[in-house]
């Protein structure tokens, strides 16, 4: 998630973070190579999303001018966000798919297609407008911004578990 970093100094501090057992490689759809958390990784999970509250407030104007923004972030930057509920719900935009699974005690974000979500949303910057600048989910499905597949009911939870209206 970081296009910037150079190869050889990636491969470094995931070769630290593999020694310390705090993240495992493994295969994401179609054999693609990757890296999970391990078990004592998601440990450290609450302290970051604590630093990600913390700081949270000095972001409230948004990204500036010459800023770096990917999508990734934020969906995992909204984890932060979650009140409470259950589902599963894919996002499909042009050049990448998530999926979100939330119970009333986690919320997993991960890359890749979903098995079979609830509710698929297909959309590019309308996420930033919901998410991030308070847009009104219905107002943005009316005007084609988002297009929802699936259950209403199942996005409408989706958007109170992380405190967004519909």
């Amino acid at each position: 998630g970081l296009p910037w970093l150079t190869t050889n100094l990636r491969a470094a501090r995931l070769k630290h973070l593999q020694a310390h057992d705090l993240v495992e490689r493994t295969e994401r759809d179609h054999g693609v190579k990757a890296y999970a958390l391990t078990r004592q990784g998601l440990e450290l999970e609450p302290v970051v999303m604590a630093l990600g509250r913390f700081g949270g407030c000095y972001l409230a104007t948004g990204p500036g001018d010459g800023d770096v923004v990917d999508i990734a972030w934020g969906l995992v930057s909204m984890k932060r966000r979650y009140v409470t509920g259950a589902g599963h719900v894919a996002i499909r935009l042009p050049d990448r798919a998530f999926h979100i699974r939330f119970s009333p005690e986690y919320v997993d974000v991960q890359l890749g297609r979903a098995d079979a979500p609830v509710t698929a949303v297909t959309t590019a910057v309308a996420l930033r407008q919901l998410f991030w600048l308070g847009a009104s989910s219905r107002h943005l499905v009316r005007d084609g911004a988002i297009r929802l597949e699936g259950s209403d009911a199942a996005w409408a939870a989706f958007l109170e578990g992380f405190g967004l209206r519909a």
